[in-house]
């Protein structure tokens, strides 16, 4: 594979120790894509992210203009933009992404040109000197049908987040300038690329470990909430007004795709969605009670990791030596 068939992006803000940790794994793996850091941090920690670059030797082109208050929806939408590859992928600066099963999603994305994305097995690790554990994370699989309603209705009964896949660079970028027109505000800016990429074209799921991520990061915020989820929006009155945008954009791409009665399916997906994810979900409302408690940060963190790992599924595959490279990775470079 050439080194040019595909960019990696890693969003970044306010976690040197992450990006470090993310550029010497890749650097470790081999990795000769192009590399752009999108970085909307404060001042000092853009300052410790350029050191970091340096120290590691690790070619990249470093966007550093964004303000730190911009949306990562945004951030995301104009780097992307920027990408000249055939295809895109976009890696957590927290998150380890598995070089060689990106590899394997290109060669089945050059195949299959009716599906949208592909990607593999996401985990939940947990890592120290003495252990490493990990639970698996989206039990979802393949989505093959050749129906948009179809593919649109079980993508939201066992949703997986497509942001992390692999794209072809025209796909994406297509779905987040319309997706980022209509509505950037926390999770629902998340699912509705996620519907979009559903709707025109199949998902592909390797059986193989795509992505790593860490269970004890804790993100690093400048007092400027950007992730409110369905919950919050609705608990601060401004739920009504986006979801009509959220439900204008699905129910428009659902009618281009000849779906007949698309705004009822545009509310049946999202009434389903929020069934299984916030109003019946048992877990989501310990988590609810847990972050309006007014605790410490190093308490909140402590409870937050007892509280993943019991509502976390268990681990159901061996990832062999792609999970023991991530855990040696880990342990040799510790972040705050």
């Amino acid at each position: 594979m050439k080194k040019s068939d595909y960019t990696l992006i890693v969003p970044t803000y306010n976690r040197p120790d992450y990006l470090e940790r993310v550029l010497s794994y890749f650097q470790k793996k081999g990795v000769e894509s192009r590399i752009i850091i999108a970085d909307s941090s404060l001042p000092r920690y853009k300052k410790r992210n350029e050191e970091v670059i340096k120290k590691i030797g690790i070619h990249v082109d470093y966007l550093g203009d964004f303000d730190y208050k911009i949306h990562p929806h945004r951030k995301l939408a104009f780097t992307i933009n920027k990408v000249k590859t055939k295809y895109c992928v976009m890696c957590a600066d927290d998150d380890f992404i598995v070089p060689k099963t990106i590899e394997k999603s290109i060669r089945f994305l050059d195949k299959n040109p009716d599906y949208t994305c592909c990607h593999g097995r996401y985990v939940l690790f947990d890592i120290n000197e003495d252990r490493c554990s990990w639970n698996d994370l989206y039990p979802s699989e393949s989505i093959i049908s050749s129906d948009p309603k179809i593919r649109l209705k079980t993508h939201i009964k066992y949703y997986c987040p497509t942001y992390y896949a692999v794209f072809r660079t025209e796909f994406i970028n297509r779905i987040f300038k319309e997706s980022t027109h209509y509505i950037n505000q926390g999770l629902l800016g998340e699912i509705l690329p996620s519907m979009l990429t559903v709707v025109y074209g199949k998902i592909k799921r390797l059986p193989l470990l795509y992505c790593a991520r860490d269970l004890n990061a804790a993100p690093k915020t400048a007092g400027k909430k950007f992730y409110y989820d369905i919950v919050d929006l609705k608990e601060k009155g401004f739920f009504k007004k986006i979801y009509s945008s959220f439900h204008t954009c699905l129910a428009k791409h659902l009618s281009k795709q000849g779906i007949n009665d698309a705004e009822k399916i545009a509310d049946d997906v999202f009434e389903q969605y929020y069934k299984v994810n916030f109003s019946h979900n048992i877990p989501y409302k310990i988590k609810r009670i847990l972050d309006r408690l007014p605790l410490p940060e190093l308490i909140y963190n402590l409870i937050r990791g007892i509280y993943r790992k019991l509502f976390s599924k268990g681990a159901k595959h061996d990832y062999g030596s792609d999970m023991e490279d991530i855990r040696i990775h880990v342990t040799k470079h510790p972040c705050k």
